[in-house]
């Protein structure tokens, strides 16, 4: 890192390694690149958190700049993460050229400048080319060609929309006094179009589609959904641990069965419009095999296998390995643990099968690496890859596209260790989950508008459009969404830009401390008043963040461990108290203080600090002398009593101030200092009378 100039706290460079990712088919490199996509990772994880780590740099933003090729790409999905759990701590940014990062580094005038008028847009994501700054959005698909199953996708509840979408970039204005919101006119204006002969071309009914990670849940149902909707008739299933997988050798016998009737329902249909009679096809086939797609020696011995009568015509990685955890407790370990079937795994499969004529190769990607997520630092990592692959295939004229799926219902493989809370967490991100059917019609329309339209990534989600709004009209939708929920847009200045406290959940500025007024109202009332609305606080965000209706289930004095949250709702606790306070607060928070009562007594604490050591104790007898009023019977009269008798006491206070004589201050002091709650409360019978 280096100390940076125009206002920017601090700049990393992540590229190191120039070229390797440049060759064409990678055959010779790939290995490398593998490497290089670890080694890029690890220091994108070191730098997270040496930076989360350093109370110094709590009110300033690292600036990471990285490219989003095969190496830069991982860099940018982990640091996504890092966005979302830590709003307003980091921003990527992407420039051009072969060295752009070294002359940033080199502190050449124009691209600090530059540089500066990018970061001060607020934007958390950027690239900066030729001198003109850009932001990705997510823009909706086109309507994909004719011929795909995407008009079988049933009618939604409430504002819920099932859509395939798309990224572009579109231009944001850098100047100190622009809107920081962006108009989606940008976006590539693509038309419909294509033949369903187009479609169906992707998945030749005489090769072998080889599915990957065959053994999870979603795979298991593509394979179903590539045999009846799609006519495979050959199918390669591979897994780690192939046949010995539950349920896999009943799924390769329903498989073939399924493969058999529907190839008997096409002889029948074709012997009935008496067409010409053509050579018998072969016999459905749905092979199991056991093989690691990361070990490059295991997959060449399975390919070279296939018969050359059904060569492998097509190639679905769905292979993936999850281990959640906040970004500040990962390790190298455990970033290469759930890089490895997706980084080596698709590596291996690109340079295997880059001579052979493929109709397509998808890649099985997640919205965690466009969006990242909480928790998913190194997932999003190894899925912002499989983009990045894509992409790097397309660009050589190669079939790919890269599914970046929002949720699906369905809970089993890796999705049936998440809990309600866990699908609850997920779902605030905006993306519902989805049915089966409604995922697997998702998957017949973005592949179509993938080799369609040659677009490498494409997002499958269900929207949930209400969410989306509502984040919007709460300030924190994440700028991704922009085109998606059109939003009013903020005009910001440089200097609010980079005030600290005021990031919403995408990291942008906003014009007001959020936790201002907050603070105005505890700053007039009493203590026991402040406890009482910052405990509300803190049990109500806690019930948001557990799914609870109400605040019922959260009592002040349990422990949060014991009411269900964990890190990643800690996390998510945190950002949610950050937000309505406008502190600072650190990762850890919630385990520093483990009860709402005891979080509630912080947020206090730094919200209406104690006054010095010496401070009158008066202040404290008129918070027991306004709870004690509190108790007061209604009656009109006894309010007017009361009222006058107050009003006579600060009077008398104001002439003892005015007087300076010191036998009155020290009679006031008596009489407005008593050492217990008895003479407090002897004081006010003396003072009222007989209520």
């Amino acid at each position: 890192m280096t100390r940076a100039r125009a206002g920017i706290e601090e700049v990393a460079g992540l590229q190191d390694t120039d070229g390797l990712w440049e060759t064409d088919g990678l055959q010779g490199t790939d290995e490398n690149v593998a490497e290089a996509v670890r080694a890029a990772a690890h220091r994108a994880l070191e730098l997270v958190q040496a930076w989360l780590a350093d109370e110094r740099s709590e009110a300033s933003r690292l600036v990471i700049v990285a490219r989003q090729d095969l190496v830069g790409a991982p860099v940018w999905g982990l640091v996504r993460s890092a966005q979302v759990e830590n709003p307003g701590r980091f921003v990527l940014l992407e420039t051009d050229g072969a060295h752009g990062e070294e002359r940033l580094a080199a502190g050449a005038a124009a691209p600090w400048e530059a540089m500066a008028a990018a970061v001060a847009t607020g934007e958390p994501q950027l690239r900066l080319c030729a001198g003109e700054v850009t932001a990705a959005r997510l823009v909706r698909a086109a309507a994909p060609p004719a011929g795909t199953l995407a008009d079988a996708i049933p009618d939604t509840a409430s504002d819920a929309t099932v859509d395939a979408t798309a990224t572009t970039h579109v231009t944001v204005d850098a100047s100190p006094d622009a809107a920081s919101d962006v108009s989606p006119d940008a976006a590539p204006d693509v038309s419909p179009g294509g033949t369903s002969a187009a479609v169906g071309a992707a998945f030749d009914p005489n090769g072998t589609v080889l599915v990957t990670g065959a053994s999870g849940g979603l795979a298991r149902l593509l394979a179903r959904h590539l045999v009846v909707e799609r006519g495979v008739r050959h199918l390669l299933l591979t897994s780690r641990r192939g046949p010995a997988a539950d349920g896999m050798p009943e799924l390769a016998a329903e498989l073939t069965e399924l493969a058999r009737a529907a190839e008997r329902a096409r002889a029948a249909g074709m012997a009935g419009a008496a067409g010409p009679a053509g050579a018998a096809p072969s016999d459905p086939s749905v092979e199991v095999v056991a093989c690691d797609v990361a070990d490059r020696a295991q997959l060449a011995k399975v390919l070279a296998a296939v018969p050359a009568d059904r060569p492998l015509t097509a190639v679905v990685h769905t292979a993936a390995e999850l281990d959640d955890g906040v970004v500040h407790a990962l390790n190298p370990e455990r970033i290469d643990r759930v890089l490895r079937p997706k980084v080596d795994g698709a590596l291996n499969l690109h340079a295997l099968t880059a001579h052979l004529d493929l109709s397509a190769f998808v890649l099985f990607s997640s919205l965690s690496g466009t969006l990242g997520g909480a928790g998913l630092a190194n997932y999003s990592a190894a899925n912002a890859f499989l983009d990045a692959l894509a992409r790097h295939r397309r660009a050589r004229g190669l079939p790919a596209v890269s599914l970046a799926w929002g949720l699906w219902e369905q809970r089993s493989g890796m999705a049936g260790r998440l809990s309600d809370v866990d699908l609850a967490r997920m779902s605030r991100v905006g993306a519902a989950p989805m049915p089966a059917e409604e995922g697997l019609a998702l998957f017949d329309a973005a592949t179509a508008y993938g080799a369609a339209y040659g677009e490498p990534v494409v997002v499958p989600a269900r929207l949930d459009t209400a969410e989306l709004r509502s984040q919007a009209a709460a300030g924190v939708l994440p700028p991704l969404f922009r085109s998606v929920v059109r939003t009013v847009p903020v005009r910001r200045s440089l200097a609010a830009s980079g005030a600290q406290g005021t990031e919403g959940a995408d990291g942008a500025a906003g014009a007001e401390e959020p936790g201002s007024a907050l603070a105005a109202r505890l700053a007039g009332v009493a203590r026991s008043e402040q406890d009482r609305l910052l405990l509300e606080l803190v049990r109500e965000q806690a019930a948001s963040v557990l799914g609870h209706p109400s605040t019922d289930e959260v009592q002040g004095n349990r422990a949060f461990k014991d009411l269900g949250l964990d890190s990643l709702t800690a996390v998510e606790l945190r950002n949610r108290l950050k937000r309505a306070t406008g502190l600072r607060l650190a990762p850890t928070l919630v385990f520093d203080y483990p009860t709402p009562v005891a979080l509630a007594q912080r947020l206090r604490t730094e919200l209406v600090p104690d006054g010095p050591e010496n401070e009158p104790a008066v202040l404290a007898d008129l918070e027991r002398l306004e709870a004690a009023l509190s108790d007061v019977a209604s009656d009109d009269s006894v309010r007017d009593k009361v009222a006058a008798r107050l009003q006579a006491l600060l009077w008398r206070w104001e002439d003892s101030r005015s007087a300076g004589s010191e036998q009155q201050n020290t009679e006031e002091k008596q009489e407005f200092d008593p050492s217990s709650d008895e003479e407090m409360f002897a004081l006010i019978d003396e003072e009222f009378g007989d209520l």
